[in-house]
């Protein structure tokens, strides 16, 4: 067992320190094979397995989220790594710690993990928003568990991460108040539209009113009894029946052509009547369609907007080193071909607008 014990850890121990090790570090080794993290620290070889192992069995019985693993640093050595969630009042938090191999007198080295939804405090004194390294004064006399232990102070004090804003938080009021006035504007003016196209084909429908009553009116006139009471005249007050006669077959004439003019009219005139109903439900679909397509062209506008407001948004955060420029540069990126796009759509329904709901050409009156 001892030198088993040499070769794993790689420096030599006299038999009175193996043997102190072994029966007076209880906490430090009769757990080393019930974690994962006193595996690591045997092959990592730390130059104080005993003060490790008991501050690793500290830190995990105290705070029993927090899972060890092996992991490499920047400087390519290898280290131990706690990952897992801490509680601090009613919340949590993701953190990692790495334990170099100069532990303790190399400071440990916490990272904050950022969650989804959320983004690091910027407030929190301790908290650099730019890589998430939660930063604190370390002396070789402390431990695992109290660095975790001044965290969770920390944090209930001031929290490590807050919400992210969403889009309706990056509008401001006064633009807000803007929108709602521009849709109110918009639809008055679809209503005057309206009702402008109501009164034109209520004043169409009185003209062949009037021009019907007015075509009955003469052929009431020229109806068979009086043309007959005429000619009766005509043959005893006067000696010219022929042409009476010719004048009354003349009559005739006129009221068969006057008959056949009013069954023409009528036809003309219901024909006409279905045309109004046809073009006034065509301009319910039509105004209903131009109404969809406004309100997308609205909702297009506001989109743009906000992805502008989103641009200086990018930029304030850069400002305040919540976001690194690689970070700021693919955002940037992202909302410029968002911006086209939206550009795009609001061109082409305008384009649609413009073509497709150009005002109808006049009907051709007809001749009375």
């Amino acid at each position: 067992s001892y030198f088993f014990f040499k070769k794993k850890v790689g420096f030599c121990l006299t038999l009175p320190s193996l043997l102190i090790l072994l029966f007076n570090t209880r906490e430090g080794i009769s757990h080393m094979h019930s974690n994962s993290a006193y595996a690591v620290i045997a092959e990592l070889r730390y130059p104080n397995l005993e003060l490790v192992g008991r501050h690793c069995f500290q830190l995990t019985e105290s705070h029993g989220g927090l899972r060890a693993s092996r992991a490499a640093i920047n400087d390519g050595s290898l280290a131990l790594r706690f990952d897992g969630k801490i509680a601090y009042g009613s919340s949590f938090i993701s953190i990692a710690i790495w334990v170099p191999s100069g532990y303790p007198t190399n400071a440990p080295i916490v990272y904050i993990v950022q969650e989804e939804g959320s983004i690091l405090n910027g407030y929190h004194p301790n908290i650099y928003t730019s890589n998430g390294i939660y930063n604190f004064e370390w002396k070789h006399t402390c431990s695992l568990l109290n660095l975790v232990n001044d965290m969770v102070k920390s944090f209930v004090e001031t929290p490590p991460t807050i919400k992210a804003p969403t889009k309706a938080d990056m509008i401001p009021y006064d633009q807000q108040r803007r929108i709602k006035d521009y849709s109110a504007y918009q639809k008055h003016l679809d209503w005057e539209y309206q009702k402008s196209q109501i009164v034109d084909a209520s004043q169409l429908r009185n003209k062949l009113h009037k021009y019907l009553s007015e075509k009955a009116v003469c052929l009431q006139s020229y109806t068979k009894v009086e043309v007959h009471n005429n000619l009766s005249q005509l043959e005893y007050q006067s000696p010219k029946v022929s042409e009476s006669c010719t004048k009354l077959k003349e009559a005739e004439k006129v009221e068969n052509d006057l008959r056949r003019e009013i069954s023409e009219s009528k036809l003309h005139i219901e024909q006409c009547l279905k045309w109004i109903s046809d073009q006034q439900n065509m301009l319910k679909d039509v105004i209903g369609e131009k109404s969809d397509l406004q309100s997308q062209l609205h909702e297009l506008t506001i989109d743009l907007e906000v992805n502008r407001d989103l641009a200086g948004l990018y930029e304030r955060l850069l400002a305040h080193k919540v976001l690194s420029p690689d970070e700021y540069v693919a955002k940037v990126k992202a909302t410029a071909s968002e911006r086209f796009n939206i550009q795009a759509l609001i061109n082409k329904i305008k384009h649609q607008i413009q073509t497709r709901f150009a005002p109808p050409p006049a009907p051709v009156p007809m001749a009375i």
